[in-house]
């Protein structure tokens, strides 16, 4: 809709690291919060390093997007703005990387589905 309707770009991402510790739920909603916000030592879960840099990729990331309407800057992996011909979007996990949308198939049944 952002890209039909909207004046600025859309970016999208896929959040798919597991916190570590327990209760385990995996990659669940919300748990990207504590680290888009850099508030993983308000968490009490074993955070190692991997968390931290991640924690602090995706807050830089934040604030850029926060300030200016574009989530890159320097230092950072280039998160591609939306393109609905060729979807690509960020991958916040054990790694940060841009991939292809997933679950595209998906998404464009729930689409067509809901255009009828």
């Amino acid at each position: 809709m952002q890209n039909e309707t909207g004046k600025n770009k859309a970016y999208l991402y896929y959040f798919t690291r597991v916190p570590p510790g327990e209760p385990n739920y995996g990659a669940f909603h919300s748990a990207e919060f504590g680290y888009a916000l850099n508030t993983l030592k308000l968490w009490d879960r074993p955070f190692t390093e991997t968390d931290r840099n991640l924690a602090g990729i995706m807050s830089s990331y934040w604030v850029n997007f926060a300030k200016t309407g574009d989530p890159n800057g320097e230092g950072l992996p280039q998160w591609p703005a939306f393109n609905p011909s060729s979807p690509q979007i960020i991958q916040f996990g054990d790694e940060v990387k841009t991939m292809p949308l997933p679950f595209r198939e998906q998404l464009e049944f729930f689409d067509s589905y809901n255009n009828r």
